[in-house]
């Protein structure tokens, strides 16, 4: 499989990757789509809960967020923290790619998105959808949640 290597250098960081964050309490579900996405020539970071997620989404602003909703035992929920992201000026714009096995669509049109990325999926599909959402991004700060 070809890796996906010289988008808009504007989404490319000094190692020549795209930043990504992946909040996800599952760590295999994590491992693996952190595999598919370094295989891909992406620079991941995994976090477990959504505390320490935001602290480094405010300090690295991230090129993208793969975010489940469903955090375990956690005290910030995904819900939660695409609030606290959204209402921060300089971390708005991010987008938000919502990988989770709760189907909330309600919810996710109150928060301006159209359809879920619904577990299990292929990993393989989350490195094409992020690479089309940074190339057709308008940097308007909606939340993409990807279909099927």
């Amino acid at each position: 499989m070809a890796k996906f290597i010289g988008i808009c250098h504007f989404f490319i960081d000094q190692a020549g990757k795209v930043n990504v964050i992946i909040v996800e309490d599952d760590i295999s579900h994590a491992n693996l789509l952190q595999t598919e996405l370094e295989e891909n020539n992406f620079y991941v970071k995994v976090f477990s809960n959504g505390e320490s997620a935001l602290a480094a989404v405010r300090a690295d602003r991230p090129d993208v967020i793969v975010l489940d909703i469903m955090l375990g035992e956690n005290a910030m929920n995904g819900w939660d923290f695409i609030k606290q992201v959204k209402e921060i000026e300089e971390l708005k714009t991010i987008p938000i790619l919502i990988s989770s096995a709760l189907d909330d669509k309600e919810k996710g049109k109150a928060l301006g998105a159209n359809e879920y990325l619904i577990k299990p999926y292929q990993p393989s599909k989350l490195s094409k959808i992020i690479f089309q959402t940074l190339l057709l991004q308008d940097r308007t700060g909606q939340i993409h949640i990807p279909s099927e």
